[in-house]
């Protein structure tokens, strides 16, 4: 998995082309912010929770199918296993 910087542009780009730069940029810094963790020091179990709290949000705003191929998706950029 990759460090917590690189991590954020991993799920920035991936969502970016569903959601907009802007707006994914501005979920996944929230997301981080929210949960109190620092973005530069995001551990691999902070990326899998934030990457599962994302999937919440896009479910509101892609629906569940397309939040589950985004999420699959990360998964595999990230190198996360599925659960």
């Amino acid at each position: 998995m990759t460090n917590g910087r690189d991590a954020i542009d991993t799920i920035v780009d991936t969502l970016a082309p569903v959601l907009g730069e802007h707006m994914s940029r501005s979920a996944v810094v929230g997301t981080f912010d929210k949960m109190g963790i620092r973005r530069e020091a995001a551990s691999p179990a902070d990326i899998e929770k934030l990457v599962h709290n994302l999937e919440l949000g896009l479910n509101v705003f892609v629906g569940r199918v397309k939040s589950k191929v985004l999420v699959q998706e990360l998964h595999q950029k990230l190198k996360i296993a599925p659960k």
